[in-house]
């Protein structure tokens, strides 16, 4: 191309010139075209298994953001809705997202962490657990979820930091209250959740120890015949000691008595005699000549 003011070299670079200027110019457009993935709207049944597939790798956790953002662009499409309100439409897609994160990620990951917590305290207070071989069984690192930044899905914010730490609070609650005798085990998971994956979970405030085991003074006196039965005297530690606990009986009981210069003391200590290695439990109450207390409940037979 010639002309009468410029020569050919300088109209094809001025030619060049421009076409810079109108891709600048476009750029912010273009961009937005290029990343439109408003089509994964018709395809949502392939985030199940991308996100599974994200969880059975757990060093590319960081993914999880990127891959609901690009899902996210199917609220454009809702947003074209004219026949109708688009609010239901926009609540039912986000409510979907949401719900494929909880299934394949929140929920796996909260059972998997109990799991692991669980085999940990096992393995150390039970003598038949094998303990964990990290070369030959397949233990996944599961703090990437926890360290990831929380996820945004339309407007929600679901940490899954967060949403752990509420699960494992609930279930070590629940599980204690069912069973006190085991609020020793919960309470070294709790200790191993925060020294090993960072989890502040709070104290559920429930007694260190089992209130459901004892023997009652006042039912002793009632059964005495039964008491002089099944319980022996040792002379050298002044501790009756039962001999002949139930068949189902999980823990073998022991009365120890203190007099005290002021109002005689009973202590009852419980004694498993499930393992080797048993765990005490206490617990005082005192008696006046009216009346006598002492721990709370008593064994089936009495």
């Amino acid at each position: 191309m010639s002309s009468k003011y410029i020569n050919e070299k300088d109209a094809t670079r001025l030619k060049q010139l421009v076409r810079r200027i109108t891709a600048l110019a476009n750029i912010t457009h273009d961009i937005r075209t290029v990343c439109n993935t408003s089509f994964l709207y018709f395809h949502t049944d392939i985030l199940d298994p991308i996100i599974s597939a994200v969880y059975q790798h757990s060093t590319e956790a960081n993914r999880l953001q990127y891959i609901l953002a690009s899902f996210c662009d199917g609220i454009r499409l809702c947003q074209t809705v004219t026949h109708k309100d688009s609010t239901p439409f926009l609540l039912e897609y986000r409510s979907l997202l949401k719900r494929t994160l909880t299934t394949q990620i929140v929920e796996p990951l909260c059972r998997d962490i109990e799991t692991d917590l669980r085999l940990h305290v096992h393995t150390k207070h039970l003598n038949h657990v094998q303990t964990l071989n990290p070369k030959t069984e397949n233990l996944r690192p599961l703090r990437p979820f926890l360290d990831i930044a929380p996820l945004k899905i339309l407007g929600l914010v679901v940490n899954i930091k967060n949403e752990v730490t509420h699960y494992l609070d609930l279930n070590f609650y629940n599980l204690t209250t069912v069973a006190l005798h085991d609020w020793r085990t919960y309470s070294d998971m709790r200790s191993l959740a925060q020294e090993k994956l960072g989890l502040q979970l709070m104290d559920n405030f429930l007694p260190m120890g089992s209130l459901d085991q004892g023997l009652d003074v006042l039912q002793i006196m009632r059964n005495i015949h039964i008491f002089v039965s099944r319980f022996a005297y040792n002379m050298n530690t002044q501790t009756f000691v039962e001999f002949r606990p139930d068949k189902q009986s999980k823990h073998l009981n022991t009365i120890k008595i203190q007099v005290s210069l002021l109002l005689p003391t009973i202590t009852i200590i419980i004694i498993s005699s499930s393992s080797s290695s048993s765990s005490l439990s206490s617990s005082s109450t005192s008696s006046t000549s009216s009346s006598s207390t002492s721990s709370s409940s008593s064994s089936s037979c009495y």
